[in-house]
């Protein structure tokens, strides 16, 4: 499981794939309405850097982080044993 933090609030989401993970911090990104250029200039990325690593195979809780902290948010884990 994983928490998507933003603005004091915690959004939990069930994520199983590195793909699911990257279409979570699209839709966050989405949801911020902040605009790309804003975005980027925010995480320092080139508008090329940014769509590589959002097409990532092995896009990891790294990578989204440090594209959420454009818009003071981030990802946690949370382990859930059954």
């Amino acid at each position: 499981m994983f928490i998507i933090q933003y603005q004091e609030v915690n959004i939990v989401i069930t994520i199983t794939t590195n793909r699911e993970l990257a279409q979570s911090v699209i839709k966050a990104i989405q949801d911020s309405k902040i605009s790309k250029e804003e975005l980027l200039q925010k995480i320092e990325l080139t508008e090329k850097e940014y769509d590589i690593l959002l097409q990532k195979e092995s896009f990891s809780i790294d990578d989204a982080n440090k594209i959420l902290k454009g818009i003071n948010a981030y990802v946690s884990v949370t382990y859930c044993y059954r």
